[in-house]
């Protein structure tokens, strides 16, 4: 064979090389060719099957025994009703934590406004929460309350955006938004504070103003976000059996 045929026979073997387009499986999640996905078949993991399985999520989360202490009039105590907003100020520190890392590490263009929307109408909560109770509190230590209240925001290091606004809006809002129209009116009672009514009249629309961010994806991409919302869940889920049992065993 001549070098000119041996050239043109070794241009032809590699131009199907230089042609493909490699996707490392770290851009996988969240690569923009994926977001023209097919309809998911019946029974795969979808956009509609995620939504499906939070309203399951929030449906069991009532069943959670925080609910149950918030409207049992344990709270008249008011011992125990401080360590529960003891508890609540731990939650509140952490989750503003979460909210700042999304935003100041985010590099993607897509989340941008979503992240910094989100953080502009929750920023200072924590702070509010803390003022309006004197600001000089004993701060509550407790690891349970404290791994799973700092999980949320540990993984916004780790997470990619899909997987992190998954557990801020299906997780954490969704909750909120569950729980704080039955916790409103109980605690507005004692007049402390107006945190509870706060989240009450906004947390609807934070659960919510993500849901256009998750659609479209590929079944393997919604695989991954429904096992984090699951551990989403099962961790809040314990974060607040935890705020109930603190607040029984508050000091007398």
């Amino acid at each position: 064979m001549t070098n000119s045929k041996q050239t043109e026979t070794l241009a032809q073997s590699q131009q199907p090389i230089q042609q493909m387009r490699i996707i490392h499986l770290k851009d996988l999640r969240a690569h923009p060719d994926l977001r023209e996905a097919p309809r998911a078949a019946e029974g795969e993991p979808s956009f509609e099957l995620l939504i499906e399985h939070n309203r399951q999520y929030c449906d069991e989360y009532r069943n959670n025994a925080l609910f149950e202490f918030i409207q049992s009039g344990r709270l008249d105590d008011n011992r125990c009703r401080q360590r529960f907003l003891d508890a609540v100020q731990v939650l509140s520190n952490w989750f503003q934590k979460a909210m700042m890392a999304r935003s100041v590490f985010n590099e993607d263009p897509r989340f941008v406004s979503l992240f910094q929307q989100h953080l502009d109408e929750e920023y200072g909560h924590n702070t509010k929460l803390a003022a309006g109770r004197g600001g000089q509190r004993e701060p509550l230590w407790d690891p349970i309350l404290e791994a799973t209240s700092t999980w949320f925001a540990w993984k916004m290091f780790s997470l990619d955006n899909l997987e992190k606004t998954v557990l801020i809006h299906l997780v954490l809002e969704a909750a909120a938004s569950t729980f704080f129209p039955v916790a409103q009116p109980i605690m507005d009672v004692y007049h402390e504070t107006n945190y509870f009514t706060h989240h009450n009249e906004a947390d609807d629309e934070h659960a919510a103003m993500a849901l256009e961010y998750l659609k479209g994806y590929q079944p393997e991409i919604y695989r991954r976000l429904m096992r984090v919302q699951k551990e989403g869940w099962e961790m809040f889920n314990t974060l607040c059996a935890r705020m109930v049992a603190l607040a029984d065993e508050a000091p007398g």
